[in-house]
């Protein structure tokens, strides 16, 4: 008991010995195609005294780059329950001479000082603005959007754990260029079918656990893989794997998507949700959910059924709202090696329920008729194998969702063997089963074109073979995703003579 007692005693004044030299280190990862400078400053509220007693990085962050910037001491603090102490790191050479600051205070009160614990609270902003900040106790990571020189850009930072010896966490900050900023009545959606399947296959990439190669390919390289198209709004399907989703969003809200649902039907009791996410850069104004009633073969597992997402996309002084419906319906299972579905095949009887169970969903949200209705995801119509056939399920579609299907633009199929490598030969022809429609009774655009993107890990758009390790890249999905584009301006008058 004695020998116990003074080991207790030892590990108590090594940690007391730690604590009161604790420091919290912050990293910077410059995620923009710029070099980067940073300048220190410390100062102590309200006397503004320099504060010296902090270590600082370098000067320069390289494009790609991850440093250390500072280590801010803790433990150590003088006691002064009267003071904020300040460590920022202003970082420069953006476009507009646009400067962003990363910050950390340290307060001190009449139970804290040397040798004892004090509280932290963090904040990224464009300098000139008043920063917000937030406690590492309340806030595990924080996102926000600027627009900078023509271009927009997310600050993000997250609490990444323990530093070592300490009981204090360190700090992330992330600054990416996310895009162009684009016109208030257009909008880049782009839809994908993930296959995010909570299996193991046992491959590659192991940081995530062992979930399939598939999943953690969409987790991990989704993101950056997706950034070149500018998109406003991300949907995906079959974000089945629980574990696997907060990953995800935080890595979206790092190339700037800063609002997320979780999966449609999430809670709900049945084996899997219903795996329909939405992502977007702009700010949700209406969320519903809806799971479908009618289901067949193995998706009965799954609660399907829809998101409803209101948008309101601001550029300047101009804003627009756009209402994205995000399904996935029933999945076939009979396609083998045949040309097209038996007209008895159970997926074909419950999708022809659950689009009229759509289409009252659309309805009860009493849109107004000026702003438009988009209806978006993987809907297991092959529109090849099926238009223009008797019993045309493509036809039937659009004709129950009063909606229309934009041209397509690139390759005319979302799912193809020959150029997609999770794609089973067993699993059927090519098809195209992806959609993003214009539900009719609603604002239309003045344009719209849909492309097939066969998208790869490095960001590549290459549809002459499928996904290949040894070449650095390879398919996300057994789906290509669709890149989505529409206009609402007003077409422009003719004038007089025209």
């Amino acid at each position: 008991m004695r020998q116990t007692f003074s080991t207790l005693m030892a590990i108590f004044m090594v940690c007391g010995s730690l604590i009161s030299h604790a420091e919290t280190d912050m990293y910077f990862v410059n995620k923009t195609p710029y070099t980067l400078t940073v300048a220190y400053s410390s100062a102590k509220n309200p006397s503004d005294a320099d504060l010296n007693d902090f270590q600082t990085g370098p000067q320069s962050i390289a494009p790609n780059a991850r440093v250390k910037l500072m280590s801010v001491p803790r433990g150590g603090m003088p006691l002064d329950p009267s003071a904020d102490y300040y460590f920022t790191a202003t970082i420069s050479g953006l476009p507009d001479n646009k400067k962003v600051a990363c910050s950390l205070y340290v307060r001190t009160s009449p139970i804290h000082g040397a040798g004892k614990t004090s509280s932290i609270k963090a904040t990224t902003y464009l300098v000139g603005e008043n920063p917000t900040w937030y406690d590492s106790n309340l806030t595990r990571f924080f996102s926000s959007d600027q627009k900078i020189g023509g271009k927009t850009f997310t600050s993000y930072f997250k609490w990444i754990g323990l530093h070592l010896g300490s009981i204090y966490e360190d700090i992330e900050y992330t600054l990416t260029e996310t895009g162009t900023i684009t016109d208030a009545k257009k909008l880049t959606l782009l839809q994908y079918n993930i296959q995010q399947r909570p299996t193991s296959e046992g491959m590659q990439y192991q940081t995530l656990g062992t979930h399939s190669e598939r999943s953690q390919l969409s987790t991990i390289a989704l993101p950056a893989a997706i950034k070149q198209f500018n998109a406003d709004v991300v949907t995906v399907n079959e974000a089945f794997t629980k574990a696997l989703r907060p990953p995800l969003q935080s890595e979206m809200r790092k190339a700037g998507f800063t609002y997320a649902t979780d999966a449609v039907n999430a809670n709900s009791s049945s084996f899997w949700s219903g795996g329909v996410m939405v992502f977007s850069k702009y700010p949700f104004t209406k969320t519903a959910e809806y799971t479908f009633g009618d289901s067949a073969a193995a998706d009965s597992s799954a609660a399907k059924g829809a998101w409803y997402v209101q948008i309101k996309k601001t550029v300047g002084n101009d804003s627009m709202f756009y209402n994205i419906f995000a399904t996935h319906t029933n999945a076939s299972y009979t396609f083998k090696g045949k040309t097209r579905l038996a007209m008895d095949d159970a997926g074909r009887g419950a999708r022809k329920v659950q689009f009229k169970e759509l289409k009252k969903f659309i309805d009860d949200q009493k849109i107004p008729k000026d702003q438009p209705v988009i209806i978006v995801g993987d809907m297991n119509v092959d529109m090849i194998s099926e238009k223009g056939q008797p019993g045309d399920e493509y036809a039937y579609m659009l004709a129950a969702l009063n909606a229309t299907h934009p041209p397509i633009v690139g390759p005319v199929y979302t799912f193809n063997q020959y150029v997609n490598e999770w794609v089973d030969p067993d699993d059927g022809p090519i098809q195209y089963l992806d959609y993003a429609l214009i539900e009719n009774a609603h604002l239309k655009p003045t344009s719209a074109e849909i492309e097939t993107i066969c998208l790869k890990s490095d960001g590549s758009n290459d549809c002459t073979q499928k996904g290949s390790a040894k070449l650095g890249k390879r398919d996300l999905s057994d789906h290509f995703p669709i890149l989505c584009k529409f206009d609402f301006n007003p077409a422009p008058s003719k004038g007089a003579g025209g």
